[in-house]
């Protein structure tokens, strides 16, 4: 199975959408996952509607294969741009190669880093100040190991 092939052709069909691909994975005995993301929310109608076309856009008479969609979960770390992008605004935890978890507010990212807003720590009974103001921190793609969405109650 051709992973190249099967990107390129999801990536096409997405196009125009909202939705969006995260990733191709082909496993051993032809093993087709297919994750998908959106700005807006993954339906199950999304995936049946994706699973189709994969469907109609591979010969089963050439090769069998096993085919799985399913969109990216809540906790699943990011993988793409756009996936960074759909959080500008809202809580993220990233974690460092050098083991460094930072929580904060994606404010804004480029094509070589992403900027987080961090709130202070305050200490019980303490006052707002100069010195306890959030800041702004700034991290390269390539220092970032792994990027989630953080969920709040």
């Amino acid at each position: 199975m051709n992973k190249k092939r099967l990107e390129d052709l999801l990536t096409q069909h997405l196009q125009d959408t909202t939705l969006f691909l995260v990733a191709v994975i082909v496993k051993p005995n032809n093993v087709i996952v297919v994750v998908i993301d959106s700005d807006s929310g993954v339906t199950i109608d999304d995936c049946v509607k994706v699973s189709r076309f994969v469907e109609g856009s591979l010969n089963r008479d050439e090769e069998d294969f096993e085919l799985r969609v399913m969109s990216a979960g809540a906790d699943t770390p990011f993988s793409t741009m756009r996936q960074y992008q759909k959080h500008i605004g809202k809580d993220v935890r990233i974690t460092t190669y050098e083991g460094e978890k930072v929580e904060g507010i994606l404010q804004s990212l480029n094509d070589i880093s992403v900027v987080l807003e961090i709130a202070p720590v305050m200490k019980k009974g303490q006052k707002p100040g100069k010195n306890n103001l959030a800041q702004q921190r700034t991290f390269l793609f390539n220092d970032i190991k792994e990027a989630k969405a953080l969920i709040k109650f």
